[in-house]
């Protein structure tokens, strides 16, 4: 992470002193960060290709308003490619009215590359949650689900009911594999699944909007820094002298 410390890469772009064995690992590093971000995206954004499967494969043919995730898929794809255009055009227009002017590109990539890693990491990070409180949502769904089916059965994967978020969580790990039940059910199990494919296809609405986010939220980030952290505004003093 030392690599990655901006006030270091700052100090060393203002100064114009980046070794060139870091200028040669940034280089390295730069295509395959590029190409997670891009893999990440790509998930995000296409994840209903997935969903749509997955679910198909149980249900059967699906006669639902997929197509409309189809087109909003494009939407984001779109939306995302603008934002990025939108933000390298402001990046350099914001260096070059408040900065010294110098050294654009180099100062661009450099902290490009060290912000999209900050960005990157957080936001996997924050995925990874969502997706471990997805896996307890789902197994806690699929545990009063049984229990609706099965309300004598002595095979239950809790001992009690769930009232606390303590409970909720401990009654989760207890059932891992409470999904692997579902297909010894009987065919209550279609209403089941649809309902939960309606809710996972509404949750992918809200997350293909993450790469519109993190794109922008990058080359705001990437603007602060070329803003306030290299020379000082033009005047028109400075230009005449």
């Amino acid at each position: 992470m030392f690599l990655l410390r901006m006030s270091t890469l700052l100090e060393e772009l203002r100064s114009g002193t980046v070794s060139s064995k870091k200028t040669i690992i940034f280089k390295m590093l730069y295509p395959i960060v590029l190409s997670i971000n891009i893999a990440l995206f790509a998930a995000l954004i296409f994840g209903h290709h997935a969903i749509n499967h997955f679910f198909k494969a149980i249900l059967g043919d699906i006669k639902a308003h997929i197509n409309f995730y189809y087109v909003w898929s494009y939407g984001a794809v779109l939306c995302t490619v603008v934002s990025a255009l939108l933000g390298m055009l402001i990046c350099y227009i914001v260096h070059k009215k408040y900065s010294d002017g110098l050294d654009f590109f180099r100062r661009f990539w450099m902290l490009s590359f060290a912000i999209r890693c900050h960005i990157l990491f957080y936001a996997i990070l924050a995925l990874c949650l969502i997706g471990f409180y997805s896996n307890i949502h789902v197994n806690h769904s699929v545990t009063k689900f049984t229990k609706t089916i099965y309300p004598e059965s002595k095979k239950t994967f809790t001992t009690k009911e769930i009232k606390t978020r303590r409970s909720y969580v401990v009654s989760a790990f207890r059932s891992p594999g409470a999904l692997g039940f579902l297909p010894l059910l009987p065919d209550k199990i279609k209403t089941f699944f649809t309902d939960l494919r309606e809710i996972i296809l509404m949750v992918y609405q809200l997350m293909s909007v993450l790469p519109v986010f993190l794109t922008l939220l990058h080359y705001m980030v990437l603007a602060y820094y070329l803003k306030n952290s290299f020379g000082h505004k033009k005047t028109p003093s400075d230009i005449t002298h």
